[in-house]
């Protein structure tokens, strides 16, 4: 007891000023390593009502929220985002962006995929298809720039159209092109091209990774974004791409610009039109037991 009361009495001896201090760094200590939290995603049962802190719905507003972007929304430094792995794609696209998406130290921001798909495609709608001639037919994207078609979830070959190169009356059958903004793609005789399962890359980026540092990204597919799978820009650091596939994108699968340093771990890419791992100005690439289907693009 007597102890106790002796150091009760040096710790009230403390000027108030530097109790203040001493008080607010215990408290600091006590509360950082709590503040990263798990929130997690279900774009099957979720509700973006909900907190994102449990993966199963229990009472009131206690559950897993519906998409990826409201995550975010709750989410800051350090913190994990646990999607739900279920036979539906999550059709959105991620933006990590500055400090409130980035890890601390040896706490990452950490997106776990569990398997699940993250989707750029739409569906070709029947009707917006137009009958050209001998068996080719056309539709208008909403979005120009680059482009890719797939049959039945793959990717179909596009025939080289140029200005100074082939034809529409070229195209052989099952491949596609673009003339001015127009996609064209020649099916069988007498098929019924709008009754097919085919659909495009309608949204720009999958995921984004701008000025931001420390974060992990694990076992996600990310698949058919009109632009770029992944596109890390600006001073990203110290960001991983684990188990990571990204495929079918009209320009690359993952692309780094600016100063961007990403680490890529068992990834696969595959399959995008202009390039796999493209590295544009400054950025760096840490590339261990990849797949790719092409060599990494260097570019201007």
């Amino acid at each position: 007891m007597t102890g106790c009361a002796d150091r009760s009495r040096r710790q009230m001896a403390i000027p108030w000023g530097q109790l203040l201090i001493v008080v607010a760094i215990s408290l600091g200590s006590m509360v950082s390593p709590c503040v990263a939290r798990d929130i997690y995603v279900d774009n099957r049962t979720g509700n973006n009502r909900q907190n994102g802190a449990l993966p199963k719905r229990i009472e009131g507003d206690i559950g897993p929220v519906r998409t990826i972007a409201r995550a975010l929304q709750l989410a800051n430094s350090g913190d994990t985002i646990v999607l739900a792995q279920n036979e539906r794609p999550y059709r959105e696209s991620i933006q990590l962006i500055g400090r409130r998406h980035s890890g601390a130290g040896d706490v990452p921001f950490r997106i776990i995929g569990n398997g699940a798909v993250l989707s750029g495609a739409e569906p070709v709608p029947m009707s917006a298809w137009r009958g050209a001639e001998n068996d080719l037919w056309t539709f208008t994207p909403w979005r120009k720039g680059t482009y890719q078609l797939r049959m039945d979830g793959k990717p179909l070959p596009r025939f080289p159209l140029t200005a100074n190169h082939g034809d529409l009356k070229e195209i052989p059958i099952g491949q596609w092109t673009v003339d001015r903004g127009k996609i064209y793609y020649r099916g069988e005789p007498l098929a019924d091209v709008p009754g097919q399962s085919f659909d495009f890359a309608a949204r720009g980026v999958g995921i984004t990774l701008r000025d931001v540092h420390d974060v992990s990204i694990e076992n996600l597919t990310v698949e058919c974004f009109r632009i770029d799978g992944v596109n890390a820009s600006g001073s990203t650091d110290n960001c991983v791409l684990q188990d990571v596939i990204s495929r079918h994108h009209g320009r690359s699968g993952v692309y780094l610009m600016g100063t961007a340093d990403v680490f890529l771990r068992n990834c696969t890419l595959r399959d995008s039109a202009q390039g796999q791992l493209t590295i544009s100005q400054f950025g760096l690439a840490d590339v261990v037991d990849c797949d790719l289907s092409e060599p990494p693009l260097l570019v201007d």
